[in-house]
């Protein structure tokens, strides 16, 4: 993501990541959402970091020409 706003120095890059991997757990929740794969299951947030990332991403596209520079999103 570009930012197009003047600065006056150089322009910075940044980069967000949010982490998604599973743990090598067995679910059991019963849950409508739970994992459909036998042994791994999403149980320690990793996937809130995803959602906050994408927030972000939309949040700063929408604000794009207020900020010079780069923003890089690793998923």
């Amino acid at each position: 993501l570009e930012g197009t706003a003047p600065a006056a120095g150089p322009k910075r890059s940044v980069l967000l990541r949010g982490d998604m991997d599973a743990l090598p757990l067995e679910e059991d929740t019963g849950l409508d959402f739970a994992s459909e794969t036998r042994g791994a299951m999403h149980a320690c947030g990793h996937d809130t970091h995803v959602a906050m990332l994408v927030g972000a991403a939309k949040l700063l596209a929408a604000r794009r020409d207020s900020f010079s520079g780069t923003v890089m999103f690793m998923f």
